[in-house]
């Protein structure tokens, strides 16, 4: 048999988990006043880009587009009839909005 305990006796312990908190921030410190070169995004090297997209496989793709002509046929007609439900027929007046 197990031997006795007085629960009484025996002080309940508090587990705390160890946390770290620590906060970093980040500031910009721009080295110049002027960003319009920056922000023209230059292209330095078009060599080096051209070779990335091979690396890539990018040539490879089967999606690519190709060049499309294509002609396009409307006709224009002004309406000049409503028709609704159960056959009712509606002349209508360009002059006097649809919602009316």
């Amino acid at each position: 048999m197990p031997p006795n305990f007085d629960l009484s006796s025996i002080q309940l312990m508090q587990y705390r988990i160890p946390a770290i908190t620590v906060y970093n921030r980040l500031e910009v410190s721009p080295r110049s006043v002027n960003f319009e070169r920056s922000l023209k995004a230059e292209i330095r090297d078009a060599l080096w880009m051209l070779t990335r997209q091979w690396q890539f496989g990018e040539f490879q793709g089967e999606d690519a587009a190709s060049p499309v002509t294509t002609k396009i046929l409307g006709e224009h007609t002004m309406m000049d009839e409503i028709h609704f439900p159960e056959n009712q027929v509606f002349l209508y007046d360009g002059k006097i909005p649809l919602e009316t």
